[in-house]
């Protein structure tokens, strides 16, 4: 009877201590899911760190490169206008040819009066040469040529019928009448050199008086920086 009752605690007591033990497994098994989870959620935040440090570092790079380039671009213009100022005080022709800054890269301002009859878009012999002379110079420079064209804000009157369309086709005659020039003259390439009219939307000085409309008659050769041709 005795060991009856001793064979049932036994295996009351065993059954108790299975009991607990897969009890405490599976709350084992939970912590480690949990521990798991929080790995996984940590791994998935060092992943989306790194893809944003990746982004900042390629974004850092493309801003040095981009300064490298600004610096190269500033010094190739710098260079540039240094040469036309060479270039400039070369030329001497009383202050109707002259170096300037311009939106697009640097710029040799000449007078109307040099170069064209007014209201004409043919060149004179002596606009022919002085193109000459100055396409020889500019031809020693790096970067792409825009001819602009430019005019007061006057009708054109004595030769309407030649420019139906008045100022902005003469200045666009104009430019290409220099365009023609550097390139079959001075040996530019047709692929360096371009040409546009701008009639009397560009204006430098006042056209209320002859003086201001007389610096408004002009053409403009400029020295595109590498940024203007994109």
């Amino acid at each position: 009877m005795r060991s009856a009752v001793l064979g049932i605690a036994a295996a009351l007591l065993f059954g108790a201590c299975a009991t607990q033990s897969v009890d405490d497994a599976k709350k084992e098994i939970g912590n480690q899911d949990q521990v798991i989870k929080g790995l996984t959620l940590r791994n998935e935040d060092l992943i989306a760190q790194n893809k944003l440090l990746d982004t900042d570092l390629a974004a850092t790079r493309a801003e040095v490169a981009r300064l490298k380039g600004d610096r190269s671009a500033a010094e190739a213009v710098g260079d540039v206008a240094e040469r036309l100022r060479r270039l400039e005080a070369e030329m001497g022709q009383q202050g109707e040819v002259h170096f300037k800054a311009h939106g697009d890269g640097i710029a040799v301002e000449v007078a109307e009066t040099l170069l064209f009859d007014s209201g004409k878009a043919v060149l004179k012999k002596s606009g022919v040469k002085l193109m000459k002379e100055l396409g020889a110079k500019l031809a020693a420079l790096d970067g792409d040529i825009r001819v602009e064209g430019h005019t007061d804000n006057q009708p054109v009157k004595i030769h309407a019928k030649e420019f139906p369309l008045g100022n902005l086709q003469l200045s666009g005659a104009r430019s290409l009448a220099v365009a023609d020039v550097l390139i079959k003259e001075c040996g530019f390439e047709p692929k360096r050199v371009s040409f546009a009219g701008y009639g009397e939307v560009k204006p430098v000085a006042d056209n209320g008086n002859n003086e201001g409309r007389s610096r408004n008659r002009r053409v403009e050769i400029v020295v595109l920086r590498p940024q203007a041709l994109k």
